[in-house]
């Protein structure tokens, strides 16, 4: 019921996790495949430094990927609390910066 009550959080919700997930899941992993390529060929001397990038941007993106989900459940946790406890509750439990923010 909460979703269907408050389409418009749940909408900016989605759209924020999303674009967070897109940006961690590229950003970080690119930039420790470029790390270890540019570490593998100028530091170590490595006649072949893409193999090792590879490996390094495929595993990056596996534990960027864990975390964001972490950060999507939590996010979505809050949602829920807080907007049951506005219905419930009136807002009695909800901290004082998240009232401000969602206007209750």
């Amino acid at each position: 019921m909460l979703f269907l009550n408050y389409p418009a959080q749940v909408a900016v919700n989605k759209v924020v996790v999303t674009l967070l997930r897109v940006i961690q899941c590229v950003a970080l992993p690119l930039s420790c495949g470029i790390g270890c390529y540019y570490n593998a060929e100028f530091v170590d001397g490595s006649t072949n430094p893409v193999l090792p990038s590879m490996i390094v941007l495929i595993i990056a993106y596996a534990v960027t990927r864990v975390f964001s989900s972490v950060y999507e459940t939590t996010v979505d946790t809050l949602f829920v609390c807080t907007m049951r406890d506005k219905d419930n509750y009136d807002g009695r439990h909800t901290p004082e910066d998240i009232k401000r923010v969602l206007d209750m």
